[in-house]
């Protein structure tokens, strides 16, 4: 379990990374916090438990506790990414658990991808740039504004998840009835050691189809 569970000692985490080369992560993995992801350039594949998602430049995805996820490639370009972990307890000591409870409902509405306005993809961007920047900075008020930030951030990004549920919007999901039963499998076992071939055996299909399925 340690190698696929991915839990970095902080309460809270930021990471901007900007990669031109082709990357694909080597394995899928969990964590115990939040996780907001924000793509500002190129296309991914973002796969989450048993499904499978395309993430756009100005997405947001949004990962509960627990979460099988990995990203993946669509094409060789470059992608620019956030990537912001965080539990509730790092910020319940500042708004108390109801409020936090609030804030975080939307990581668990099933709401993974989020479509943000252009006003909202900038905002969204000056933000966490701006938590970015203070990376390193321990003292009192970095830590309060980044707190604030924190929440001011969650708040937006409710409200966006509220009004896709109003309108029913669906993210871009990849769907093969033969894929998302192999990957609910794997979901369910993954503490077991699995194998292309194993997989294959169980649902009575070739290796090199199942290899063909999933690239």
């Amino acid at each position: 379990m340690k190698e696929y569970v991915y839990s970095p000692h902080y309460d809270f985490y930021i990471n901007k990374v900007r990669r031109t080369t082709h990357y694909n992560m080597t394995s899928f993995h969990l964590h115990n916090k939040y996780e907001i992801y924000f793509l500002t350039e190129g296309t991914r594949r973002y796969f989450i438990n048993d499904a499978t998602y395309l993430v756009h430049t100005g997405n947001v995805v949004l990962l509960d506790k627990g979460e099988i996820h990995k990203t993946g490639p669509v094409d060789k370009e470059p992608h620019t990414r956030f990537v912001l972990n965080f539990n509730a307890e790092y910020i319940s000591s500042a708004w108390g658990s109801e409020a936090v409870d609030r804030l975080l409902s939307s990581f668990r509405w099933g709401v993974k991808v989020l479509t943000l306005p252009m006003k909202m993809q900038c905002y969204t961007e000056s933000i966490l740039q701006k938590m970015v920047d203070l990376s390193g900075d321990d003292t009192q008020e970095s830590e309060l504004l980044r707190k604030s930030m924190l929440t001011e951030l969650l708040i937006y990004l409710r409200q966006c998840a509220t009004e896709q549920r109003k309108k029913s919007e669906q993210p871009e999901r990849i769907t093969n009835r033969t894929v998302e039963k192999v990957s609910a499998y794997i979901s369910q076992n993954y503490r077991e050691p699995l194998s292309l071939k194993s997989i294959a055996e169980q649902f009575y299909i070739s290796p090199y189809y199942l290899s063909h399925l999933f690239k």
